[in-house]
């Protein structure tokens, strides 16, 4: 039996539409796409799911070790507290006050708002007096104090225009009285007052613009000053020197009380005021031995040289005036006569003594020459006279 070879039919396959294939192709790659996809797709799910489970038991594991924490996430009351702050810097306290208290009691952010609001109502009550202050003190044009006041203040957004504006009010008045202070001292040393000068320098608050100048114009004054209380002191020895106790009396008083001579000066002031009463009575009853001679012109003379600040000063003038009538209304007689030419005329050796009832009759009309006490007053200085 014989076989015949029958070759593959190539010729056929090859005349199979080239689109044929293609789809066959593609069929296949679907199918194996398709049982990827559904593996893929199964994993996903079961990866969500797992996350789902290990999210849900953390934060339930979470919450339960840390409570707290977990609360602070979800409370309102912690930015409800930063608003209420925000407001009372603002200046509106009763807002502060009403959105704070409306913090929920189970709030993390409650005690510390009741902290604050009680806080809150002490601090306004404080700043209200403050600012009570500091209007009276402006009313008085005390500037010192409203400076100093002001600075207290706090600055906050309310407070801030407040303070700044009490304390630029302050600095501008505090300059301009500084430099007219200042003005005032200078011309008060060029007339020679330097306790005025010193005083003015004093007045000058350390916080104007022109307080640098000031401590080397105190240095410089005073040391002026205690050069004029010494010469004020020489002036008031060579005064009594002369018995004129009223002018020492007035050159000693005029020696401050922050100088070097000040305590030398009141011990001379009560040592010439009792040398000046003596001397002023002495005066009156010689003038009263005068006018018992009709020597009403002598005994006037003698009068008129009684101290204006002495106790006697008004009796002595009662009796010029009374002496003065006498002198124009009385007509001279042989006696009279006489007496006045004898006074005029001669001069006694005798000095006139202060301390028995009735003085000596032996004197000159004119004003005596020696009257204690002071008649023989030497003041003794420790240093050179000094010229203003």
């Amino acid at each position: 039996m014989t076989h015949r070879y029958t070759p593959p039919n190539h010729q056929q396959d090859s005349n199979k539409p080239d689109l044929e294939k293609s789809l066959e192709s593609l069929d296949r790659t679907s199918k194996n796409w398709s049982v990827t996809s559904s593996y893929m797709v199964c994993a996903l799910m079961l990866a969500m799911v797992a996350s789902v489970i290990a999210i849900a038991f953390g934060v339930g594991s979470f919450g339960l070790m840390y409570p707290h924490i977990l609360m602070a996430l979800f409370d309102r009351g912690s930015g409800q507290l930063a608003k209420a702050n925000k407001l009372y810097e603002d200046g509106d306290l009763l807002a502060a006050i009403v959105l704070a208290d409306a913090i929920a009691s189970d709030s993390l952010a409650y005690d510390e708002a009741q902290v604050l609001v009680a806080q809150w109502q002490i601090e306004w009550t404080q700043l209200q007096q403050t600012l009570n202050t500091l209007e009276t003190a402006q009313s008085q044009d005390d500037w010192a104090t409203v400076l100093a006041t002001a600075e207290q203040l706090p600055t906050t957004n309310f407070w801030r225009l407040k303070r700044t504006q009490f304390i630029q009010d302050a600095q501008t008045t505090l300059n301009q009285q500084g430099r007219s202070l200042l003005q005032q001292a200078f011309l008060a040393a060029y007339e020679r007052d330097f306790v005025t000068a010193l005083a003015y320098l004093h007045r000058i608050s350390p916080r104007a613009d022109v307080y640098a100048r000031v401590p080397d114009k105190i240095a410089e004054y005073t040391q002026s000053r205690n050069v004029r209380a010494q010469y004020f002191l020489q002036q008031a020895f060579d005064r009594a020197q002369e018995r004129e106790f009223h002018g020492a009396l007035e050159y000693l008083r005029r020696i401050d009380d922050q100088s070097p001579s000040y305590n030398l000066a009141q011990e001379k002031i009560a040592e010439y005021t009792a040398k000046r009463d003596v001397r002023s009575q002495y005066l009156i009853q010689w003038a009263t031995h005068r006018a018992t001679l009709e020597d009403y012109s002598g005994a006037i003379l003698l009068l008129q040289d009684v101290s204006v600040d002495s106790p006697v000063y008004a009796d002595a003038q009662v009796q010029i005036l009374f002496y003065g009538q006498h002198l124009h209304t009385s007509t001279p007689s042989g006696k009279s006569g006489t007496a006045s030419n004898n006074s005029n005329n001669s001069v006694s050796t005798a000095t006139p003594y202060f301390g028995a009832e009735t003085p000596q009759p032996v004197a000159p009309v004119t004003k005596p020459t020696s009257l204690n006490p002071g008649d023989r007053l030497v003041e003794v200085v420790p240093n050179p006279k000094i010229q203003p």
